[in-house]
């Protein structure tokens, strides 16, 4: 048992701080005259200023600008420095995100509402929110949500959990901070009809948002009501069984449209396997994995779907991040909050169905334009 332990947290040290080596070449200059503004709603408290990695009493709304950095072989121009950020009060706050969204034109009349995984800083979050939604190809607006997670994937090591106890005080503050999420939702959903707003979680946010949708029955009532035009979970670090027998058929009337996107290769939600015991949702290398039903559930496996991974990070990474998946992003605006029919993925060679259902994508990325070109459009999963 000593040494499952030592060999889980050997590789979550490994794993989880993969992601966070750069680029060996010098900084790069910044692109001339392009800058990325994201919108967030933090639940994070303030410590002298910075955010902490605890709870915060009242919820910080604003908007963070960034500029990118040119293109390195391993970056390939996901980097960003956050230039300014401005902190709005919740009235002023919807007012920015209403009018933005209103300069949106059918189909990418939408925002998204997105979710990070964990280990993820405020600052970092805003980062990777903007580089995940100019990989997407448009400029639909981007709200990210940021719960109070500890801002790095390992922490001291504890008796009872060596090398990991910042993966299981993330999971525990996932389960707490449903009440933060609901206010949050409420605020944005203000600004953004639920027909035009797709939610979005990645890896432990999504267990954060599954177990906040299952368990408060106003905010899934409202939705029951008003449902989202999509709900989307990206490789969720949520137990399979659970998902597909719990939170899939809770979730069934929430959303127009419910979509996972699964992987065979992410090398953090490996370690997230071993570490809870129980096969993942969004690791489908499990022999004991299946999808959920597909009239809950529409299964993307997104294994050889296209991205931004350098040389570097194609070998060695963990192939975790999200603002690397760029097929993965397309797809979610352009198939998916665009209201396309999964059908539609078979243009360009995007993407193809399995016998079985799922879609599997392809490293080919058709334009924007020419997969909104598809007239198939989604007219929701058959009952």
């Amino acid at each position: 048992m000593r040494l499952a332990s030592l060999r889980a947290g050997w590789l979550v040290a490994v794993a989880l701080l993969l992601p966070a080596c750069r680029s060996m070449s010098r900084a790069t200059p910044h692109v001339s005259g392009v800058a990325d503004t994201v919108f967030y709603v933090s639940a994070r408290a303030r410590a002298e200023g910075r955010d902490s990695r605890e709870p915060a009493p009242t919820l910080e709304f604003g908007m963070a600008v960034m500029q990118r950095h040119r293109g390195t072989p391993d970056d390939r121009g996901l980097g960003r420095d956050i230039m300014d950020s401005v902190l709005l009060d919740s009235a002023r706050f919807v007012e920015q995100l209403r009018t933005r969204l209103q300069a949106q034109r059918a189909p990418l009349d939408l925002a998204v509402l997105y979710v990070h995984g964990m280990g993820t800083s405020l600052h970092e979050a805003w980062q990777y929110t903007a580089a995940a939604s100019v990989q997407s190809g448009t400029q639909v607006p981007w709200i990210v949500f940021c719960w109070p997670v500890s801002g790095t994937g390992v922490s001291r090591p504890q008796p009872h959990a060596f090398f990991t106890a910042g993966y299981h005080r993330d999971a525990a503050m996932a389960d707490s901070a449903g009440a933060a999420f609901a206010l949050a939702f409420s605020v944005v959903r203000t600004a953004v009809p639920s027909t035009q707003l797709v939610v979005v979680s990645h890896s432990m946010g999504g267990k954060l948002v599954g177990r906040a949708l299952h368990e408060d029955s106003t905010l899934r009532g409202g939705l029951e009501q008003a449902p989202l035009r999509a709900l989307v979970f990206a490789i969720p670090d949520v137990n399979a069984q659970a998902f597909n027998d719990t939170l899939a058929p809770a979730l069934r009337s929430t959303a127009t449209r419910r979509v996972m996107y699964v992987t065979r290769n992410d090398r953090a939600m490996m370690i997230a396997r071993r570490i809870n015991g129980t096969p993942r949702a969004g690791l489908r290398s499990d022999d004991d994995w299946r999808a959920p039903d597909s009239a809950l559930v529409e299964t993307v496996d997104v294994t050889n779907a296209a991205t931004t991974e350098g040389w570097f990070q194609s070998r060695f990474g963990s192939h975790h991040a999200i603002k690397r998946k760029t097929g993965l992003l397309v797809d979610l605006v352009v198939i998916v909050g665009a209201q396309r029919d999964a059908t539609c993925r078979s243009r360009g060679g995007f993407g193809e169905a399995d016998a079985d259902g799922i879609w599997r994508l392809q490293r080919v990325v058709p334009t924007t334009s020419d997969l909104l070109a598809c007239p198939a459009m989604y007219t929701g999963a058959p009952r």
